[in-house]
């Protein structure tokens, strides 16, 4: 059975993720606003800034255009420039959650674990499907030709 506000399934499951994602992302985008203190709690490592509202509320907005850029991937998944943004979004936060943890050590390793292995899924989800999901028909001619290769050289 199909819903009018959930990805096509024929699409694949890679929407569905992109929509799980969006959810959690958006959550914890809200949490950063209604309990800014509490939210920062992966922010514990041995270097981690002084807690305050300002800091989770700079994290919310990041996590709320994550979630924006994701949503929309979910529900236009074949779209190149869209496609592109949602996996840069995951790369972005495996670098930053993988330069917490072993760089700045601002992030234990406990609590950095879940954001970089959902990252780390995401990228090489989105990066290994990448050119079944942009694969283009060009002008009807049955010649394929995939749409903006260029993040992994495909």
């Amino acid at each position: 059975m199909t819903t009018p506000w959930l990805p096509p399934y024929e699409e694949g499951l890679l929407s569905y993720f992109l929509l799980y994602s969006t959810l959690a992302t958006l959550t914890h985008s809200l949490a950063t606003y209604l309990r800014p203190l509490p939210s920062l709690q992966a922010f514990s490592g041995p270097n981690a800034p002084a807690r305050s509202p300002l800091l989770a509320h700079i994290y919310g907005l990041a996590n709320l255009l994550a979630a924006g850029i994701r949503g929309a991937a979910a529900y236009h998944i074949h779209d190149a420039p869209v496609y592109d943004l949602a996996l840069l979004s995951f790369g972005a936060v495996l670098g930053l959650y993988v330069a917490e943890v072993g760089v700045w050590r601002t992030v234990r390793v406990r609590e950095g674990v879940v954001p970089v292995v959902a990252a780390g899924i995401g990228v090489v989800w989105m990066g290994w499907s990448r050119g079944g999901y942009l694969y283009l028909f060009d002008s009807g001619q049955g010649d394929g030709v995939e749409a903006g290769g260029w993040i992994f050289g495909l």
